[in-house]
C-alpha cells in the first residue's frame, strides 16, 4: 500500500512536471483558435508546433473548410482541407513574431477569412553583468552603481543589485525591455561610511536564464566622489598682465586639489597641484588674453576619486606693451617728374604680438635734413613724396606704449642699380593653392636681405586688399595658400630688398584652378583711311574669364559663305588693343567675332559685328572733311555774291550802329547852296506857263535787267525835345507812297527813315495794272519797259510846322522829293538798281 502511495507520488509529480514544461500558449478567438507548443517565450532556434482549430458551426457552409496558417500574414507555413491543422517550425528569428490562421470555403480563392492568430515572444537568456563599478557624490549622497549588460535579450529582463557590509545589506532592482542602453545602472537608498568594506553584486533573470556578476569590493574612498570646489576667484594683482592668484572656497574634508587653465582659444589645458590650500599663485601667462579656470579635488592625496570639474570662470588678462615689428610693403606711383605717390601697407598684428587694443600707428618720414610724422588709425597711409631716397618706420600703439618701430628703405627714382628677381613662375596646386619660384637677381650689387612675395585678384584694382609674405633671402619658392580664390586670375610679383630699398620686381600671372571661359569678348570697330579696321574689344569679366586669359582669337568671314573663317590670335598678355586688321575686302559684307582662351579651353564667341567697306580707299573720316569743305564753299558763295543773304547777315551785326548825321555830309552842304536856285526855277515855272520854253532832251539809253533798284533817302529830324513833322506827298499816280519806318533816338537824336521813289514811272495806268509787283519789288525787264526822271526835277510841296525849335542845332528840317504834277515827253531809263520802299528795313 505504501509502495503505491509512493509510485503514485512519483508518477503525479513527473507529469505535473511533464504538464508545465510542455504547457502551450493558446489564444481563442470567436471563430477557433490557434496555439503555439511550449510557452509564450520561446528560446531562439527551438522546433515548436502552431496549431489551428475551428469551433464547431463557424466552418464553411457550403463545401469543405480549408485552413491556412501564415508567419507574418505573408509566409505560407500550412494549408490542409479540415477543420483543424497544424504545423511545425524551427524559430529562427529574434523578438515577437505573429502566426495567423485563416478560412477559405474556395481552395485557391484569395478571399480568405481570419480566424485567430498569436504572438509568441523569441529570446534569449541574458548575459552576465560586466564592468561593475559605484560611485557616490559628496560624502552624504546615495551610492549609484552601473553595469554593462551584454547583449539584448529581446524579452524581459530583470537585474537586482545588492550591496552588503560585514553589518548591513542593501539592495535595489528594476525590470524592463532593451532600452538601446549597453549599460544599466541602479540607486541604491544609502550612503558609504569610511570605515566599512563593501561588496557588490548584479543578478540578470529572465524566463530562459540567469546571470550573476562578479563581485565587485570597494570602500568609502574608491566609491565618493567630492563635490566640486565652489566660489572660484581669479585676481590680477597690480594690474599685472602675467600673474594673477586664484583662490576657492571647500567647506569638505578635501585634501588635494586640482586646477587647470588655458586661453579661451586652446583647446589643451595648464593643470596644477595644490596640497592642502584654497588659493594659488600663476605666473607667466600671456597679457590681454582672455584665460579660463576650472578645479577640483579629492579627499584623500594617494587614492579615491577626483570631483568633478566645477563651473568655468573667464578672466582676461590686462594689457601690455606691444612685442614684435609690423608687417609694412609699400607701392609707389609717380606723380610728376619731381614727385611720386607713395601707399604704405601693414597687416594687424596677432593678439600676442598686439597685447592689447591697438589705438593707433604712427608713420614717421626721416631725411638727413628733417623728419616728418603722421598718426593714423588705418592699416595704410598714403603720402605724396619727392623721389630722392627716404627711410619710413610705422610703429603700433595701445594703451601701455608701442610696439618696435619697423623700419624701410625707399630708394630714389632710379632703382636699375638694385637687385632684382628673375623668371618668377606660378604653378596651380591642390587645395586651392598656388606654388611659386623664381630665380635670384643675376647681379648681386647689393646683399638681399629678404625677398618680398605679393598677390592680388588681377581685376581688383583696390590697393587695399594686397596680400604679402615675406620670405628669407636663402629660399626661392614658397607655397600661397591665403586669400587664393580658385577660377580667378591673380598677379604674383617678387621683390628683393636691400639695405637701399626694393628693386625691379618680377612678375607673373597664376591661379588656382581654371576652366573654359563662360562667355566671349565684345568688340567693335572703326574703318580707318585704307581697307583695314580697328578693332576694340571688351575684356571678359573676371567671374566669366575662369582664370587666366592666355590669348584672344579673332575671326573673320564674308558672309554666306562656305568656306572656313581666317583666324587671328592676339596673345593676351603681349598686345596692348586695338588691333589692326588689314587687307578687308570692299564692297563685301564680312562677319568678325572674338573669342578668349585659358590653358583649359576656349570660350564661346562674343557678339558678331559685320563689316562693310563700301567706298575702297576713301574712309568714313575723309569723307567727312570732303563734306565739311563742300559745305563751307557753299556757304561762303552764298554770303558774297548772293546779295539778300549778304544783307540780312549783316544787318544782325549792325542793328545797334550809329547812323551818322547827313547834315554834316558834303552832299548836304551842296544841296543847301543850290536849293534856293531849284526852289525860285520851280516857282517862275509854275507861275508863268506860258513862259515855258522846251527844256533840252536827255537821251538815255534803255536796258533791261532783271535786278533790283535800290536808292535810299533819309528824312531825319534833328530835335531836343518833341517836334512834329508832318509831310504831304503829292503823288497823282500813287503807286508809290513812301512808308515811315520805327523810330530810334542815339545820342539825343531821332532818325526816322523812309525810302522814298526817287524815279518816278511814267507809264501809263493802263499798263501798270496788268503788271505784277513781287513784294520783294522786282520789275521783270521782259514784261514791259518802264520810263523814269528824275524826281529832283518835279516840283515839290513841303508843309511843315516847326515848334520849339530855336537854335540851329534844333532845327526841324525835312528833306524830301515830291513827284511833279506833269511829265516831259520822251523815253527816260535808268541803268542804277531800283527797289521798292517795302523791302527796306532799318
Amino acid at each position: 500500500m505504501d509502495y503505491a502511495v509512493r509510485v503514485l507520488h512519483w508518477i503525479t509529480i513527473n507529469l505535473i512536471t511533464i504538464w508545465f514544461s510542455a504547457k502551450a500558449d493558446t489564444e481563442a478567438c470567436e471563430g477557433g483558435n490557434v496555439s503555439v507548443s511550449n510557452a509564450s517565450v520561446i528560446p531562439l532556434g527551438s522546433t515548436i508546433t502552431i496549431s489551428c482549430s475551428l469551433t464547431p458551426g463557424k466552418g464553411c457552409k457550403e463545401g469543405p473548410n480549408h485552413l491556412k496558417i501564415y508567419q507574418r500574414n505573408d509566409k505560407l507555413l500550412v494549408m490542409q482541407k479540415n477543420s483543424s491543422t497544424s504545423v511545425s517550425i524551427q524559430v529562427k528569428e529574434l523578438g515577437k513574431t505573429t502566426f495567423t490562421c485563416y478560412l477559405n470555403c474556395i481552395s485557391n480563392s484569395e478571399h480568405k477569412k481570419l480566424i485567430c492568430g498569436i504572438y509568441p515572444e523569441v529570446g534569449t537568456s541574458p548575459d552576465q553583468p560586466k564592468n561593475l563599478i559605484c560611485v557616490q557624490h559628496g560624502e552624504l549622497e546615495h551610492v549609484m552603481c552601473t553595469w554593462d549588460k551584454g547583449r539584448n535579450s529581446y524579452i524581459n529582463t530583470t537585474y537586482l543589485l545588492e550591496l552588503q557590509n560585514e553589518t548591513d545589506s542593501f539592495s535595489s532592482t528594476f525590470s524592463g525591455y532593451w532600452n538601446n542602453l549597453s549599460s544599466g545602472s541602479l540607486l541604491l537608498p544609502t550612503s558609504l561610511v569610511p570605515a566599512s568594506n563593501y561588496t557588490a553584486l548584479v543578478t540578470a533573470s529572465n524566463s530562459l536564464g540567469t546571470a550573476v556578476s562578479l563581485p565587485f569590493l570597494l570602500t568609502f574612498l574608491d566609491v565618493v566622489k567630492p563635490h566640486p570646489p565652489s566660489h572660484l576667484f581669479v585676481d590680477f594683482c597690480n594690474s599685472s598682465s602675467t600673474n594673477c592668484t586664484v583662490q576657492w572656497k571647500d567647506e569638505q574634508r578635501t585634501q588635494i586639489f586640482r586646477l587647470r587653465y588655458r586661453p579661451e582659444s586652446h583647446d589643451s589645458w595648464h593643470v596644477v597641484k595644490v596640497e592642502n590650500s584654497r588659493r594659488y599663485d600663476l605666473h607667466n601667462l600671456e597679457p590681454f588674453t582672455k584665460y579660463e579656470f576650472q578645479i577640483s579635488g579629492k579627499f584623500h592625496i594617494a587614492k579615491g576619486k577626483w570631483s568633478n570639474w566645477s563651473s568655468s570662470v573667464l578672466k582676461q588678462s590686462p594689457e601690455a606693451v606691444p612685442v614684435g615689428e609690423l608687417d609694412v610693403w609699400y607701392l609707389l606711383h609717380p606723380v610728376d617728374n619731381e614727385t611720386r605717390t607713395i601707399t604704405l601697407l601693414w597687416k594687424n598684428m596677432s593678439l600676442s604680438e598686439a597685447r592689447g587694443s591697438i589705438l593707433h600707428y604712427k608713420v614717421t618720414f626721416q631725411k638727413p635734413d628733417q623728419v616728418q610724422w603722421n598718426i593714423t588709425t588705418q592699416t595704410w597711409f598714403v603720402k605724396t613724396i619727392d623721389k630722392t631716397a627716404c627711410k619710413i618706420t610705422v610703429a603700433a600703439y595701445n594703451a601701455r606704449g608701442n610696439s618696435p618701430p619697423t623700419a624701410i628703405s625707399i630708394a630714389q627714382e632710379d632703382i636699375s642699380g638694385l637687385p632684382s628677381p628673375r623668371n618668377a613662375r606660378a604653378v596651380a596646386r591642390d587645395n586651392d593653392s598656388i606654388f611659386f619660384t623664381w630665380d635670384p637677381p643675376s647681379k648681386l650689387l647689393d646683399q638681399v636681405t629678404v625677398y618680398v612675395v605679393e598677390w592680388a585678384e588681377l581685376s581688383n584694382k583696390d590697393q587695399h586688399n594686397l596680400n604679402w609674405v615675406k620670405i628669407p633671402a636663402s629660399m626661392r619658392s614658397t607655397l600661397i595658400a591665403g586669400n587664393i580664390k580658385p577660377y580667378l586670375c591673380h598677379s604674383v610679383c617678387v621683390y628683393a630688398l636691400s639695405e637701399k630699398g626694393a628693386g625691379v620686381a618680377s612678375c607673373t600671372r597664376g591661379y588656382a584652378r581654371q576652366a573654359a571661359p563662360l562667355s566671349g569678348p565684345q568688340i567693335s570697330w572703326q574703318q580707318r583711311k585704307d581697307n583695314s579696321v580697328l578693332v576694340s574689344w571688351e575684356d571678359i569679366t573676371a567671374n566669366q574669364q575662369m582664370g587666366c586669359i592666355i590669348s584672344y582669337k579673332l575671326y573673320l568671314q564674308e558672309q554666306n559663305s562656305n568656306s572656313a573663317p581666317k583666324v587671328f590670335e592676339i596673345p593676351s598678355e603681349t598686345f596692348r588693343k586695338p588691333y589692326i586688321l588689314e587687307r578687308i575686302p570692299a564692297g563685301v559684307v564680312c562677319s568678325m567675332w572674338m573669342t578668349g582662351s585659358t590653358e583649359a579651353g576656349e570660350s564661346p564667341r562674343g557678339n558678331k559685328e559685320f563689316i562693310f567697306l563700301n567706298i575702297g580707299n576713301v574712309s568714313r573720316w575723309y569723307m567727312n572733311i570732303i563734306l565739311a569743305v563742300i559745305l563751307f564753299c557753299i556757304s561762303f558763295t552764298c554770303v558774297c555774291f548772293v546779295q539778300p543773304i549778304r544783307q540780312r547777315l549783316l544787318s544782325l551785326f549792325t542793328t545797334n550802329v550809329k547812323i551818322p548825321d547827313p547834315a554834316n555830309c558834303t552832299w548836304a552842304r551842296e544841296y543847301m547852296s543850290v536849293e534856293d536856285k531849284r526852289r525860285l526855277h520851280s516857282e517862275q515855272f509854275l507861275s508863268d506857263s506860258s513862259t515855258f520854253e522846251e527844256p533840252e532832251t536827255i537821251e538815255i539809253e534803255e536796258v533791261f535787267s532783271d535786278k533790283e533798284h535800290l536808292t535810299i533817302t533819309y528824312t531825319l529830324t534833328f530835335c531836343s525835345s518833341e517836334c512834329n513833322t508832318n509831310v504831304h506827298l503829292q503823288t497823282p499816280e500813287g503807286n508809290c507812297r513812301p512808308q515811315e519806318l520805327n523810330t530810334s533816338a542815339v545820342d539825343g537824336f531821332l532818325y526816322k527813315h523812309q525810302v522814298p521813289c526817287l524815279y518816278k514811272s511814267l507809264v501809263s495806268e493802263e499798263l501798270i495794272t496788268h503788271q505784277t509787283i513781287s513784294k520783294e519789288g522786282v520789275q521783270p525787264a521782259d514784261i514791259t519797259t518802264m520810263n523814269y526822271l528824275p524826281i529832283n526835277m518835279l516840283s515839290t510841296s513841303i508843309n511843315t510846322t516847326e515848334e520849339s525849335c530855336e537854335s540851329e542845332s534844333e532845327l526841324c528840317s525835312l528833306m524830301t522829293f515830291l513827284p511833279p504834277l506833269f511829265s516831259y515827253e520822251g523815253k527816260l531809263t535808268l541803268d542804277a538798281v531800283k527797289i521798292d520802299c517795302n523791302s527796306f528795313t532799318e
